[in-house]
């Protein structure tokens, strides 16, 4: 599965806790993945990106999300990165 492509207003702080996930960056001209497994942590900077689960087996994450009092904690990106081939 996949979060979809959107943003944030905050920066975003994930720790996976069991299995593996790809981020891809909305604005990343090579479409580089970041993998991140368990026992590992990411700062998602908001600005846009897709979270990915590109193995087999569960993964499962916690996420701490900064968002202003009563706004919306996420925003759906009308396009996906072009250079990426999903």
């Amino acid at each position: 599965g996949s979060t979809g492509w959107h943003s944030h207003p905050y920066p975003v702080f994930i720790t996976v806790k069991s299995g593996s996930l790809t981020f891809y960056k909305a604005d990343d001209p090579t479409c580089t993945p970041i993998v991140v497994s368990a026992g590992q942590g990411y700062v998602d900077d908001g600005r846009g990106h897709i979270v990915r689960n590109e193995t087999n087996a569960e993964a499962v994450d916690i996420s701490v999300i900064m968002a202003p009092v009563g706004g919306a904690f996420r925003s759906e990106l009308a396009a996906p990165n072009p250079y990426c081939g999903f």
